[in-house]
């Protein structure tokens, strides 16, 4: 399968860009190169002929090694208690025993530690900045990094994250594409869906997500992306090919970066960032990145627009445009915020090359998102309407919508 984003909706990305917004799963492995001595040709682990094959230096180049010049290993511990000989154990401060880690790591014969501080070990040790960071890039290399594997789509903003990346998932899934995804509200791995109590991972969690997702078959991946995990580099070891932004972006005045700066530079080179025209200071702030900008609005002029025309009886009939092209779509997903969401969806269905009327279709297929407006069989026609809020402003946006839904 291969598909391209559609030249006259954004002519400013190269046919080569277009090519690689939308591929076929490879067996590409981008970032450091680890160790060709003895690799396993699955790249998930050492041949029996290489006692050391992975680099530690080469995956972490910007730490700082005490005890030698490089920690080659075999594979990470699963647990600071057991290690293996040859194994790296990564050390998280307040979550076990450094001395007990210590005395197990060299009885057993472990390679070395990646700690974020001197430990009184005579073992080689890495000393990082964010453990965390750390192990994720680890492991990211020696699953070969899956994130190249797949088409990978980020998902930020404000508010419309979870619906946004569940309505670009049913788009996906309707072109017979295998497709995980992870939000608040679920996730999928391509085969099985799970409502977990954890928010959505990140780091070495993520990391081992990805590859799992791969393993099935996955060609996309979604995932909805949290303010925190992205400022903090919880997420340094993944790129994005396609970022999608909804709601808006809060600019912050504590001088850091915000969610949408650091999820830019994890962008890869073309890349394309989907932005509500309806943002100008957020529109701009992507333009001002140099990323390509392609936008969707609900009040302004955009490359997709959408207008809703109707909405009684919880049901929405809109009009999705795209230059002289209208396609009309029907749905249960009702209000201002969820017209943007089906408007930032329906950008990636036409990047990905779908024709509106399919994309239309696609997206009234998604009937019920729990939480979001949700609405519930009631006596006398009465409307009982369900929302999470979670946020001031969903739950204005909420209050809004089902204002407009009163009966008489």
């Amino acid at each position: 399968m291969r598909r391209s984003i559609d030249s006259s909706l954004a002519s400013e990305i190269s046919r080569s860009a277009a090519d690689e917004i939308f591929r076929p799963a490879t067996n590409e492995v981008s970032g450091p190169a680890p160790d060709p001595v003895g690799l396993d040709p699955v790249g998930l682990g050492p041949s029996p002929s290489a006692p050391h094959p992975w680099s530690l230096r080469q995956i972490l180049p910007s730490a700082k090694f005490i005890g030698g010049q490089d920690v080659r290993f075999t594979s990470v511990a699963g647990s600071t208690d057991h290690p293996g000989p040859g194994q790296l154990v990564v050390y998280r401060a307040g979550q076990s025993d450094p001395l007990r880690l210590i005395s197990d790591a060299m009885a057993r014969g472990a390679a070395g530690i990646v700690t974020e501080q001197l430990l009184p070990c005579p073992l080689p040790q890495c000393v990082v900045g964010d453990v965390e960071s750390a192990a994720a890039a680890v492991r990211s290399t020696m699953l070969g990094n899956p994130d190249r594997k797949m088409l990978t789509i980020g998902v930020v903003g404000s508010a419309g994250k979870s619906t946004t990346a569940l309505l670009i998932a049913t788009l996906v899934r309707s072109l017979g594409v295998r497709t995980a995804y992870q939000t608040d509200l679920g996730s999928c791995d391509g085969i099985v869906q799970s409502t977990p109590s954890d928010p959505v991972p990140a780091g070495e969690s993520m990391v081992l997500w990805l590859a799992a997702a791969v393993d099935v078959g996955c060609e996309v991946a979604i995932l909805e992306i949290a303010e925190e995990p992205l400022r903090r580099g919880a997420l340094d070891t993944i790129r994005f090919d396609l970022l999608v932004v909804t709601g808006s972006i809060v600019h912050r005045s504590d001088f850091g970066p915000s969610a949408l700066q650091c999820a830019i530079e994890r962008l890869v080179a073309n890349g394309a960032v989907v932005t509500p025209a309806d943002d100008p200071r957020t529109l701009r702030l992507v333009r001002n990145s140099g990323a390509t900008a392609v936008t969707y609005g609900v009040r302004q002029a955009a490359e997709i627009t959408i207008k809703v025309v109707e909405q009684s009886d919880g049901m929405t009939t809109s009009f999705l445009s795209q230059g002289d092209t209208t396609a009309v779509m029907e749905s249960t997903l009702c209000g201002g915020a969820m017209a943007a969401n089906h408007a930032a969806a329906a950008t990636v269905g036409v990047l990905i090359g779908q024709p509106l009327p399919q994309i239309a279709e696609a997206l009234g297929s998604l009937r019920l998102v729990p939480g979001r407006l949700q609405q519930l069989p009631s006596p006398e026609h009465a409307n009982i309407l369900i929302d999470a809020g979670g946020t001031p402003q969903r739950a204005i946006e909420a209050l809004r919508t089902a204002r407009g839904m009163r009966n008489g």
